[in-house]
């Protein structure tokens, strides 16, 4: 049995590009692209506000907490419709809100982590090579 072969504009997609099912009812695919690094940058302040806003609550108080909670709420709230423009690029982004549910939400989160974020603990380590050999330079 032979393989069927790929045109050559099938093997130019994006390996991460994944598909994921969404729908609350009738389940359809969509793909959830990979982020541009200035998308990624741009996603990575939002994720910092929301974890500075959480630094900042005071353990063990309800009234720091709910206004944390309302914080999040609210960033998520004013930027998911962008955040799906950038990971769901065939698909228009209101009308995909009303398509989700939270365990499919959760799942292109997952998804978006593993394929833009994971990488950073990779360049972490890159990091500390680097720094190790340049520690070692400048002791010379």
């Amino acid at each position: 049995m032979t393989k069927n072969k790929k045109t050559p504009e099938e093997n130019k997609i994006n390996p991460q590009i994944t598909d994921v099912k969404i729908g609350v009812r009738d389940l359809r695919k969509i793909k959830i692209y990979p982020l541009a690094f200035g998308d990624q940058l741009e996603l990575s302040d939002l994720i910092k506000e929301v974890l500075e806003a959480f630094f900042k609550t005071e353990e063990g108080s309800e009234e720091s907490l709910s206004i944390f909670i309302g914080f999040a709420f609210n960033l998520v709230k004013v930027n998911i419709t962008k955040v799906l423009e950038l990971i769901a690029l065939d698909e228009d982004p209101k009308a995909l809100l009303k398509e989700l549910t939270n365990v499919q939400v959760d799942e292109i989160i997952h998804v978006v982590y593993e394929k833009n974020f994971e990488i950073l603990k990779n360049l972490k380590s890159l990091f500390g090579k680097a720094t190790t050999v340049l520690s070692t330079m400048s002791t010379e």
